[in-house]
């Protein structure tokens, strides 16, 4: 386990040159809410930001990565009072691609949202395998 805190990241990124695998963890109940050490920024955008910069780090080139989206239980109860579209500028047009029927409900447009914004991480060109879980 390491910090996530961005004075902490530039302590531990080098050490993990030659892993084959990367176990990421991010709570996508926090897209309403800032950061610790910075009032402004947005926690999911920061969350994923982290998580471009290690998938697309020239230490982890090799590596496989598992992310797991946790605190989905949250995340469902905060669409009740909360919206995403507030905090998320292309939220709106996504999920009018994503669901233009109006088939899904909020939860689930929100989650699909949430985990094409991390699989748009992942460059093209790249033969790393990034597996996606919702996790409680």
């Amino acid at each position: 386990m390491v910090g996530g805190q961005r004075n902490e990241r530039n302590k531990w990124i080098h050490i993990f040159e030659g892993y084959s695998g990367v176990i990421f963890f991010a709570a996508i109940n926090e897209y309403d809410l800032t950061l610790f050490e910075d009032n402004y920024s947005n926690r999911f955008q920061e969350t994923l930001n982290l998580f471009d910069q290690i998938l697309n780090s020239r230490w982890f080139v090799n590596s496989n990565f598992v992310l797991f989206l946790n605190k989905i239980d949250l995340l469902k109860e905060k669409l009740k009072y909360s919206h995403i579209e507030d905090y998320c500028e292309d939220y709106k047009e996504t999920i009018d691609r994503i669901d233009p029927n109006g088939e899904n409900d909020d939860f689930e447009n929100a989650c699909a949202y949430m985990r094409g914004q991390f699989e748009s991480c992942k460059s093209k060109d790249s033969n790393q395998t990034l597996t996606i879980h919702l996790h409680v």
